[in-house]
């Protein structure tokens, strides 16, 4: 009966630990130690930790590539290709789609959800562009763009994400460099360890009261 309830308590604490946060069921924000906390967004579906794209912004892809090398800030990292941003589009919720989605409110909230885990938490767009390149003799590279805005007032949500040689027809080579463009950059996950969110901590703070109770009302 003993080994029976603690048991029950021990699998209990590790399915309510390991159920995503409402609206976090795909991606995870982790923290790095050169880069700091929230850093990174993990795309559970793939597996790929993308760097905010906030943090690349004014700096062209020649920039990028002269400080990756060993010891530089951008060590360790690469340039996502254009299938691999389109992957994070879609598992986000908000698949590539030709012009602007008029009123889909769930496109909207996820689509404001990925600008947040990607650092533009008071931004309505983010610009960035991919390893997938040159696609000419021009040094053109493809760009990926995101865009969210509400008009709570009317009840009016507006999503755009673009994908392509030409996004919002600008053209991106390696040594574009502007304060909005930034680069997409991925490494692989390496069995990491998120930080729990507070609800967490509570609900295991909860659990583990409940076993203690029942190891004390049944002399565990």
């Amino acid at each position: 009966m003993k080994k029976h309830l603690l048991a029950a308590g021990f699998i209990v604490c590790v399915v309510v630990l390991t159920i995503p946060a409402k609206g976090r069921a795909t991606f995870l924000s982790l923290s790095d130690l050169t880069f700091g906390a929230g850093s990174f967004t993990q795309d559970t579906q793939t597996g790929l930790q993308w760097l905010d794209l906030s943090l690349t912004l004014n700096k062209s892809m020649n920039d990028v590539k002269a400080d990756s090398g060993t010891g530089g800030r951008y060590s360790g990292l690469r340039y996502a290709s254009e299938g691999e941003v389109r992957n994070l589009f879609t598992n986000a919720g908000i698949t590539p789609v030709v012009g602007t989605t008029i009123n889909d409110k769930p496109r909207y909230d996820a689509g404001r959800a990925l600008l947040d885990l990607m650092g533009f938490e008071n931004k309505s767009n983010m610009f960035g562009i991919t390893g997938t390149g040159p696609v000419n003799e021009f040094d053109i590279y493809v760009a990926a763009s995101l865009y969210v805005d509400a008009d709570k007032k009317n009840n009016q949500y507006l999503s755009s994400s673009d994908i392509g040689a030409y996004v919002q027809s600008v053209a991106m080579t390696s040594n574009s460099q502007e304060h909005y463009l930034g680069s997409f950059l991925v490494k692989e996950s390496l069995s990491p360890t998120p930080t729990p969110e507070p609800s967490t901590f509570i609900l295991f703070g909860s659990i583990m009261a409940a076993v203690s109770f029942l190891r004390g009302k049944f002399h565990l």
